[in-house]
């Protein structure tokens, strides 16, 4: 069949393209003008479905998910939907078209929809051309030798007799003075990353790197990506990382010279991070310094912050609700009154929820940004992704807490403080009647106490807190509560009433660390097997959000005296009585 002048014109157009990107290919094409023959027409189809394909890390991939009337999803284009038809055209292409570019399009599909090794070597002799005659000089081809070696690593591995034949000109590649360093930074990671090299192959590129990276006007950016790189190879290579981390070190001078005001916190951070890579240097002199500098300017700089108000209408149909709520709850004796914060299901949010609310994080746009955060000490941390879903449940419940939980509690216990419904020795009361608090335990195991009660622990800690908010209600503003005694003593109580329940539940609390036996600290408890199934999912949620890292950090803060005075403070207190209302609610009976 003869070829129509305007279809060989669109041929020889695909011939003259030099990309195989595939906005590339569409822009650079002329359209057809002319009506295209019904029997050119299938073709030509064809033709835009190859055109259509994105090239990936060196593989075709489809451009779009497609989902049918039924729910199910498919691809398109699909490079294992080519009729027999198409596959047929497709290879007269691949032998009659005279662009390099081109071609190789025609042939890698060929091989990844019809798995045939002929044209997985037939692609990657196309690609190994195509990079011979690229050239350094040119910008537009500089930036065309990273994507073809990540098309030809995928097509050397069908076919490893060229490994060592296209050693030499792979890595030669990275030696070539005109080309970019970002752009042969990128290689030699492809290349490294591949698994078809031994790892001493790669032993020349150390000296290489060292020479891309300008910590005095570089980029920051580009310089740690070369360091990170560098530092995976000596940790393969088994070569001393302390100058890649020096230079790391020096790296973060290109960050602090861009902000020298010391109320901004990048030039704290950056400071934190030039410490750190001291210390990982073994340069302990520059450590100390870049320490000092660090911890002076933690109490310097100032964060942003944007308020927030609930509309005046919203807000006060969340507080009628909560005056109903807590009138309801007043409605009842002083033990029925604990006895619903102690097991309400209503109190905190489900569980799931949350879990759902962290999965609605917009991880497209976190693949461009960094999360850091800031302990109670100024100490700064980038966040991995999985702490960052953490944390943003954490800020979920943290509102439900301050919007509904924390506010119904304050107006219930406030009124029924005035009503005398509630006080230390209603409480007392109820956890010695309704909780294993107020149980021995004779013949247990050893080092749980079986003449007295947990309760007798308690009990000092929440006096202090009952006497403190009661003074704070009835004295109003003659009196200044401090929330220090109740904190620190049920914060640390906590702990140590969950490990007895968990022992007198069977489990064990003793875990190995080093080859030494050791006691579970409280983010290990909360995670042990009995607890985790002996206890409510919300309470556990509750449990870690007030005491580990995932929330307020109460325990560690507590132990470690990282609160100033200022925070002590009701809600704290208000926290930690509530964990052990929660952790209580449990009734123990001994097996006969």
């Amino acid at each position: 069949m003869e070829t129509p002048s305007y279809i060989q014109l669109f041929y020889d157009n695909l011939d003259e393209v030099t990309s195989t990107d595939k906005w590339d290919l569409l822009k650079l094409l002329r359209p057809i003008e002319e009506k295209i023959d019904a029997s050119w027409e299938d073709n030509i189809k064809t033709e835009r479905k190859i055109l259509s394909f994105e090239i990936n890390a060196g593989r075709i991939s489809s451009e779009t998910e497609i989902v049918d009337a039924n729910g199910a999803v498919s691809l398109y284009p699909d490079k294992n939907s080519f009729t027999k038809e198409e596959i047929e055209y497709l290879k007269l292409r691949a032998l009659s078209s005279k662009g390099l570019w081109i071609k190789s399009r025609y042939t890698h599909v060929l091989f990844e929809s019809t798995k045939n090794n002929q044209y997985s070597a037939g692609a990657l002799d196309l690609y190994i051309q195509i990079l011979k005659a690229l050239d350094p000089y040119n910008e537009k081809d500089g930036a065309k030798f990273s994507f073809i070696i990540e098309c030809i690593i995928p097509l050397l591995k069908k076919n490893k007799a060229k490994i060592i034949e296209l050693k030499s000109l792979l890595f030669n590649v990275i030696l070539i003075p005109e080309l970019a360093s970002y752009e042969k930074r990128h290689i030699i990671e492809i290349l490294f990353n591949s698994g078809l090299y031994p790892v001493n192959d790669f032993r020349f590129c150390m000296s290489v790197l060292k020479e891309w990276v300008d910590c005095i006007d570089g980029s920051y950016f580009h310089n740690e990506q070369i360091l990170t790189l560098a530092l995976k190879l000596c940790k393969k290579l088994a070569i001393s990382t302390n100058e890649y981390y020096e230079l790391l070190a020096e790296n973060q001078d290109l960050i602090i010279k861009q902000h020298p005001d010391d109320k901004d916190f990048l030039k704290c951070t950056h400071y934190g991070e030039k410490a750190k890579y001291y210390k990982l240097a073994k340069n302990f002199i520059k450590y100390e310094e870049a320490s000092k500098i660090h911890d002076d300017l933690k109490s310097k700089y100032v964060l942003g912050g944007i308020p927030l108000e609930l509309p005046p209408k919203v807000a006060e149909q969340i507080n009628d609700y909560l005056n109903a709520r807590a009138k309801w709850i007043l409605s009842h004796s002083p033990g029925t009154i604990l006895g619903y914060f102690a097991t309400g299901a209503d109190i905190f949010p489900k569980n799931g929820a949350l879990d759902r609310k962290g999965k609605k994080m917009n991880n497209f746009f976190m693949q461009f940004c960094s999360i850091q955060v800031f302990d109670i000490n100024s100490n700064h941390k980038n966040l991995s992704e999985k702490e960052a879903k953490e944390l943003e449940e954490y800020r979920s419940y943290a509102l439900y807490w301050s919007v509904f939980t924390l506010p119904l509690f304050i107006k219930t216990m406030i009124l029924a403080t005035i009503q005398g419904k509630i006080s230390y020795h209603a409480a007392y009361k109820y956890m010695l009647d309704s909780t294993w608090y107020g149980q021995t335990f004779p013949n247990k195991k050893r080092d749980i106490d079986d003449e007295t009660t947990w309760l007798s622990l308690l009990a000092p800690g929440l006096f202090d807190f009952f006497n403190q908010y009661e003074w704070a209600v009835t004295m109003h503003k003659n009196y200044i509560p401090s929330y220090i005694l109740c904190v620190d003593s049920l914060t640390l109580k906590f702990e140590g009433a969950i490990r007895d329940y968990i022992r007198l539940l069977g489990g064990t609390t003793t875990t190995s660390k080093k080859g030494d036996l050791r006691e579970q600290l409280l983010e290990e408890l909360l995670q042990n097997k009995t607890a985790v199934e002996s206890i409510n999912a919300e309470d556990l949620v509750l449990f870690k959000y007030v005491f580990t890292k995932s929330g307020w950090n109460i325990r560690n803060n507590v132990a470690h005296c990282f609160y100033p005075y200022s925070n002590y403070t009701f809600d704290k207190a208000a926290l930690i009585f509530l964990c052990i209302l929660r952790l209580g609610r449990y009734r123990m009976t001994q097996r006969k």
